[in-house]
This record gives structure tokens, C-alpha cells and sequence, in this order.
């Protein structure tokens, strides 16, 4: 039994199309030009889309400044909330717990030691309650009219510590008001 294979014989001359030298040369030119036509199309289409891509990437990227404006005008209502409502309330509360957190640490290092607070005198009633359960025998409790309403000084025996949370919430005010879309208390 013998194979017989499909012949791509054009010419019947028993020679292929492309064993023909005439046939090689358009081919080849064929070939060549096809090529280089497809290289061409190939770099403007390259060209195209590296245009396409840049415009896509300058058309979603923006800037430092507009970035902290869009952030800013999302969380503004949040801010002033926490700078007209929660802070203020937490004042009183606050200035409490640090006394007593300072009293309670010098204590610890020192329980013979004086400890005076001084406070303005709408917080003499609340300071005296909160002390209440503090037993030193040498704490002592001051008012000033000097002093805000939610401020304090203490003197231990590791020093002085002064406390002012008006201040403290004026400063936050100040620096939330100077940022652009300002929040006003």
C-alpha cells in the first residue's frame, strides 16, 4: 500500500507554487509589503491607545487640593458635630477624670506628699464629689474665679500641671476654621 498525499500543484507542471522563482518573488514582495503594512497599523494603533490610556489617567487622577476639599466637604457635618455638640459636653467629664487621674498617680508615688487642686468655682461641687473617694490626707481644694470654667491646676509633688480644655477646644476651633471649607462653631 502506498501513501498518497494531497499535491498543491498549480501549474500541473509537477513543480509548487512557491518552487516556481516567479512565484518566490511575489510572494516574497507580497509578503514584505503585507509586513511592514502591519508594523505601520500596529504603531498607530500603539500610538492611539498610549493616548486613550494618558487621558483616561489625567481624566481620573486629580490633585492634593482638590482631594482634601472633596474629604473635607463629606466629613464637615461630622466635624461640626463633634465641635459644637460632643466636645463641649464632654468637658465637665473629661477634666474630672484627668484630676483624678493625676491625684490617683501621685498618690502613688507619694502618699504623704501635699496635692492641691484648683478649679474654677462652678466645678467645686463636682471636683468634691469625684474626690470624694480619694482618702489623702492632704489634698486640698481651691477655687479661682481666674480660672474657665472647665480648667484646672494641679500641684503635686512632681510639679505643676495646668489643664484648660476651653482652650484646648478654642485651638481645635482655630485650626478647623483656618482649613478651607471652614467649619464655624
Amino acid at each position: 500500500m502506498q501513501l498518497a498525499l494531497e499535491t498543491f500543484d498549480r501549474n500541473g507542471s509537477g513543480q509548487t507554487a512557491v518552487a516556481n522563482p516567479a512565484n518566490s518573488r511575489l510572494y516574497q514582495e507580497g509578503f514584505a509589503a503585507g509586513l511592514a503594512e502591519a508594523a505601520t497599523q500596529f504603531e498607530t494603533d500603539q500610538l492611539s491607545l498610549k493616548a486613550i490610556v494618558a487621558n483616561e489617567i489625567a481624566d481620573m487622577s486629580f490633585g492634593f487640593t482638590e482631594a482634601r476639599a472633596h474629604i473635607l466637604s463629606q466629613i464637615t457635618p461630622l466635624l461640626q458635630s463633634i465641635l459644637t455638640v460632643i466636645l463641649p459636653s464632654v468637658q465637665s467629664v473629661s477634666l474630672k477624670a484627668m484630676l483624678l487621674e493625676l491625684v490617683t498617680d501621685a498618690l502613688a508615688i507619694d502618699t504623704n506628699a501635699p496635692v492641691r487642686l484648683t478649679v474654677h468655682p462652678d466645678q467645686e461641687r463636682a471636683m468634691t464629689d469625684a474626690l470624694a473617694g480619694v482618702d489623702h490626707p492632704n489634698l486640698v481644694l481651691h477655687t479661682d474665679r481666674n480660672l474657665k470654667v472647665h480648667a484646672a491646676i494641679a500641684t503635686l509633688c512632681t510639679g505643676e500641671t495646668s489643664l484648660d480644655l476651653d482652650a484646648a477646644l478654642d485651638l481645635i476651633s482655630g485650626v478647623l476654621e483656618n482649613m478651607p471649607l471652614a467649619i464655624k462653631r
